[in-house]
């Protein structure tokens, strides 16, 4: 018997391998040729669950190029393109975080923009989905997953003649892991006044310009404090505290009698508690926002009627308000679901004003209770993905109309009604029609009554500058 070499026995092995695999090499090919691939990208984590694509989306390098250190120096900076141009001049932006509403802009206003991920500005279209009018623009804020940092900022500036040296100190620590998030802060802001001497101002009677100020001077204080955690599974809740402390004086020139400008001191102090809380239960998204704010507001006003006379206005501000939105399929259709977003509430404002002048008191109080609901629906009719009436691309409309009662005024109506059409991929057009009412405001209605004495006004009839008792508020 003849022994091969086990070297020769496994060389055979590859070989008959090698001719086997050529045989079956045609049936192989054909399977491959049938073999479909799809690649599937997953959406964002944080953005914005809507069909309607952002006028703006900004990535960390692009937030960095503006050089603004907070989110709200970064806000201050993309104004232009976040205001809206529909309805009575447009609102505030409706500011989401992570794709979720917030219970206000405090929540973020001190975020270090490192801390940002990426920044999307949508359409106006798109706050109707969250339960606003289709007069603001949503500006959604991602945050990056694991991120922490103590930031400090100095600011110093000043013209390079005249007064008004401003000065700004502010510390914020931000950490944000996979269960939450912490942000806390403080800012101190000191402006000095102007006078009109320091801007070359001429009087045309005796030289009081060295007596009356431009600007006033102001300081400030804000103390700002956030908590983010998931509760109960899947829930996230969100607690905001806010205090405030500010005092600004001001100069109106020399009385009658004496050598003592005449002076108002305003001072201001005020608190706010801010709740979010957002959930999921099903294919519905849920949001219960609360707020707490009040404000105290002391004027003090010297006044020409004698030595030491003092006018006094004191204001209280309280206001309270707790919302809930719920979003979600309502049915579906050969275009896509039909998407349903209602929003309901109640918002309780006080105010309470004591004004003081020549020694004779007058007292107002303005409370106004309401309540009030806001529901908007989206209905596809084409989609080129799902193929229904794919000739015409992706089409769509939505309704939307709102009810408001208020305790001091009666029942106030809001409804509108727009359009969103993409025949092509990349070219999309939006129409909307709004139609609201509106009251007025409390402020409007029970701010106490101020006089301002020697204030300089322009008189547009005689094209002259006189110096008048201005008198604003007290009159509802």
């Amino acid at each position: 018997m003849t022994r091969i070499p086990a070297i020769f026995a496994v060389a055979l092995l590859l070989m008959a391998g090698q001719v086997r695999a050529e045989e079956v090499a045609p049936e192989d090919d054909a399977a491959e040729q049938k073999v479909e691939i799809i690649v599937t990208a997953p959406r964002l984590r944080g953005s914005v669950d809507v069909d309607i694509a952002p006028d703006l989306v900004l990535d960390a390098e692009a937030i960095q190029s503006y050089g603004a250190s907070s989110a709200t120096d970064l806000l201050a900076a993309l104004a232009t393109q976040t205001r809206s141009g529909r309805g009575r001049g447009g609102g505030q932006p409706v500011v989401l975080v992570n794709g979720k509403r917030v219970s206000g802009f405090a929540e973020i206003r001190d975020l270090p923009s490192e801390a940002i991920q990426r920044v999307e500005v949508l359409p106006e279209d798109v706050a109707l989905r969250f339960g606003f009018t289709a007069d603001q623009r949503v500006i959604n804020f991602i945050l990056k997953d694991d991120f922490q940092a103590f930031t400090g900022e100095v600011e110093y500036g000043g013209p390079t003649a005249g007064g008004r040296g401003e000065a700004e100190l502010q510390a914020t620590w931000l950490n944000i892991t996979k269960t939450g998030r912490i942000n806390l802060s403080a800012q101190y802001d000191r402006d000095g006044s102007i006078l009109e001497r320091e801007r070359n101002i001429v009087s045309s009677g005796a030289d009081e310009t060295a007596f009356r100020t431009l600007l006033a001077r102001n300081e400030a204080l804000t103390l700002n404090g956030t908590i983010n955690r998931t509760v109960m599974g899947n829930a996230n809740a969100t607690l905001n505290l806010v205090h405030n402390r500010a005092d600004v004086e001001s100069l109106f020139g020399l009385p009658l009698v004496g050598t003592d400008p005449l002076e108002r001191n305003v001072r201001t102090r005020s608190t706010n508690a801010g709740l979010t809380l957002d959930g999921r239960f099903g294919r519905w998204n849920w949001t219960a926002t609360a707020n707490n704010d009040r404000a105290n507001v002391r004027t003090l006003t010297d006044q020409d009627s004698g030595a030491g006379a003092r006018d006094s206005a004191r204001s209280n501000f309280t206001t309270s308000n707790a919302q809930y939105s719920v979003t979600g399929p309502l049915m579906r259709l050969p275009a896509g679901p039909v998407t349903l977003n209602v929003r309901a509430g109640f918002d309780r404002r006080r105010i309470k004003g004591r004004a003081v002048r020549a020694g004779a008191s007058r007292l107002s109080l303005i409370r106004r209770n309401e309540a009030f609901a806001r529901a908007n629906i989206d209905i596809p009719l084409a989609d080129r993905n799902r193929d229904v009436a794919a000739a015409i691309g992706d089409l769509s409309i939505n309704l939307n109309g709102g009810y408001r009662k208020l305790s001091d005024f009666g029942a106030i109506t809001a409804y509108g009604y727009g359009l969103n059409w993409s025949p092509v991929q990349g070219l999309s057009f939006n129409g909307s029609f709004a139609a609201e009412e509106a009251a007025p405001t409390p402020q409007q209605l029970g701010d106490p009554q101020i006089v301002t004495p020697n204030a300089v006004v322009f008189d547009f009839v005689r094209g002259a500058t006189a110096i008048v008792d201005q008198v604003s508020g007290g009159n509802p």
